[in-house]
Protein backbone atom coordinates (compact mmCIF):
# COMPACT_ATOMS: atom_id res chain seq x y z
CA UNK A 1 0.00 0.00 0.00
CA UNK A 2 1.47 3.57 -1.18
CA UNK A 3 1.49 6.11 1.54
CA UNK A 4 0.88 9.85 0.12
CA UNK A 5 3.20 12.34 1.23
CA UNK A 6 1.85 15.56 1.99
CA UNK A 7 3.68 18.92 2.95
CA UNK A 8 1.58 22.36 3.94
CA UNK A 9 4.51 24.21 2.10
CA UNK A 10 2.94 25.68 -1.46
CA UNK A 11 5.72 26.54 -4.03
CA UNK A 12 4.59 29.00 -6.18
CA UNK A 13 5.61 29.65 -9.62
CA UNK A 14 5.60 32.45 -11.88
CA UNK A 15 1.93 32.44 -13.46
CA UNK A 16 0.78 33.54 -16.87
CA UNK A 17 -0.47 37.05 -16.59
CA UNK A 18 -4.17 36.55 -18.19
CA UNK A 19 -7.44 36.54 -16.12
CA UNK A 20 -8.31 33.25 -16.72
CA UNK A 21 -4.93 31.32 -15.59
CA UNK A 22 -5.02 33.62 -12.50
CA UNK A 23 -8.10 32.30 -11.54
CA UNK A 24 -7.86 28.85 -12.74
CA UNK A 25 -4.95 29.00 -10.20
CA UNK A 26 -7.21 30.81 -7.69
CA UNK A 27 -9.68 27.84 -7.61
CA UNK A 28 -6.85 25.22 -7.50
CA UNK A 29 -4.94 26.80 -4.59
CA UNK A 30 -8.30 27.36 -2.68
CA UNK A 31 -9.85 23.26 -3.64
CA UNK A 32 -6.17 22.24 -2.43
CA UNK A 33 -5.93 23.58 0.95
CA UNK A 34 -9.38 22.64 1.12
CA UNK A 35 -8.52 18.74 0.38
CA UNK A 36 -5.60 18.55 2.58
CA UNK A 37 -7.54 20.67 5.64
CA UNK A 38 -10.55 17.33 4.71
CA UNK A 39 -8.28 14.62 4.37
CA UNK A 40 -5.10 15.16 6.86
CA UNK A 41 -6.69 18.20 8.94
CA UNK A 42 -3.61 20.23 8.20
CA UNK A 43 -4.92 24.35 9.40
CA UNK A 44 -1.72 26.22 8.80
CA UNK A 45 -0.10 26.76 5.22
CA UNK A 46 3.04 28.49 4.18
CA UNK A 47 4.18 29.79 0.82
CA UNK A 48 7.25 30.90 -0.27
CA UNK A 49 7.60 33.47 -3.34
CA UNK A 50 10.71 35.60 -5.20
CA UNK A 51 9.95 38.71 -4.11
CA UNK A 52 9.60 39.92 -7.47
CA UNK A 53 6.73 37.56 -8.10
CA UNK A 54 4.14 39.55 -8.24
CA UNK A 55 1.33 37.68 -9.74
CA UNK A 56 1.93 34.95 -6.83
CA UNK A 57 1.71 37.71 -4.60
CA UNK A 58 -1.61 39.04 -5.27
CA UNK A 59 -3.04 35.25 -5.35
CA UNK A 60 -2.13 34.69 -2.19
CA UNK A 61 -3.15 37.61 -0.72
CA UNK A 62 -6.30 36.79 -2.54
CA UNK A 63 -6.55 33.49 -0.78
CA UNK A 64 -5.72 35.70 2.59
CA UNK A 65 -2.36 34.24 2.83
CA UNK A 66 -0.41 37.16 5.09
CA UNK A 67 3.12 38.12 4.53
CA UNK A 68 5.26 36.36 7.47
CA UNK A 69 8.80 37.19 7.13
CA UNK A 70 11.06 39.13 4.46
CA UNK A 71 14.52 36.83 3.76
CA UNK A 72 16.87 39.36 2.07
CA UNK A 73 19.34 37.36 -0.82
CA UNK A 74 18.73 33.86 0.72
CA UNK A 75 18.43 32.26 -2.53
CA UNK A 76 21.22 31.83 -5.39
CA UNK A 77 19.28 32.12 -9.41
CA UNK A 78 20.61 32.49 -12.44
CA UNK A 79 23.84 34.32 -10.98
CA UNK A 80 22.48 36.48 -8.17
CA UNK A 81 20.83 36.15 -5.03
CA UNK A 82 17.25 37.27 -4.64
CA UNK A 83 14.77 37.79 -1.81
CA UNK A 84 12.19 35.76 -0.44
CA UNK A 85 8.48 36.14 0.89
CA UNK A 86 7.05 33.60 3.46
CA UNK A 87 3.46 33.85 3.42
CA UNK A 88 1.29 32.05 6.28
CA UNK A 89 -2.78 31.46 6.61
CA UNK A 90 -5.00 29.09 8.91
CA UNK A 91 -7.42 27.19 7.54
CA UNK A 92 -10.35 29.13 9.66
CA UNK A 93 -9.19 32.55 7.89
CA UNK A 94 -10.82 31.22 4.77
Amino acid sequence: MKIPIITDRLVLRHFNKSDATALFALEAVKMLIDYLNRKYNITQFNAVTDSENLPAHRLLKRLRFHQKEYVRESIFVKGCWNNEIHWAIKKNSL
